[in-house]
């Protein structure tokens, strides 16, 4: 339902990208999707919290009475990060957020490929193969969101969780059963290596 209409002067943002527009003193992203011009405000309206990361933290941000901002991390998802490192597997992070909390989990889990603040995810997902040599066959990725799209159409196997974006579900492969930041990443993570193991065999 809408229940209101503003005009903006912003061009359309790309194909899978979005732009931040401030109508009034409201945060509005905007983003083209199939080539449809879609716009939503800062709430999610099927999680009911601020648009941030919501695959290895659970969406919410917490943020204490002098303004620091932390999040929740899960412990089986750092269980199953070092599972797949321990199989060999590279992990990377890719947020448009940018979160001290992110860089201090992903520096504890060893995660070398970590970019944030990111505007056009596809862009640093290109960055990535590129400074791999991996191709996109090999490439597991999870996204919740419009600006996952591009690469969840591109990789081999593209997963989501169950709180992410319904725009997302008609191009993945996998919707966890575990939700974000509550073991999602850890039931990839034993369904990846089940999976190798099965191909060894």
């Amino acid at each position: 339902m809408i229940d209101s209409w503003a005009a903006v002067d912003v061009a359309a943002p790309a194909e899978g990208t979005m732009a931040a527009v401030d109508v009034d003193g409201t945060f509005v992203a905007i983003g083209t999707l199939d080539g449809t011009l879609v716009a939503f405000d800062e709430t999610c309206t099927h999680r009911a919290c601020p648009l941030t990361d919501g695959v290895l933290a659970d969406g919410g941000i917490y943020i204490d009475d002098r303004g620091v901002e932390s999040k929740r991390f899960d412990v089986r998802d750092g269980q199953g990060i070092a599972l797949l490192k321990r199989a060999g597997i590279e992990i990377g992070f890719i947020s448009g957020r940018l979160s001290g909390a992110v860089r201090y989990r992903a520096r504890e889990l060893g995660i070398k490929l970590i970019y944030q603040g990111v505007g056009k995810k596809a862009e640093t997902y290109e960055r990535i193969k590129r400074r791999t040599g991996l191709k996109d066959e090999n490439i597991a990725y999870i996204g919740d969101d419009i600006m996952d799209i591009p690469i969840l159409r591109a990789v081999g196997l593209a997963i989501t969780v169950p709180s992410g974006w319904p725009g997302v579900r008609p191009v993945v492969d996998y919707v966890t059963e575990a939700k974000g930041g509550r073991g999602a990443v850890r039931e990839i993570s034993e369904l990846i290596i089940s999976a190798q193991a099965r191909r060894r065999i």
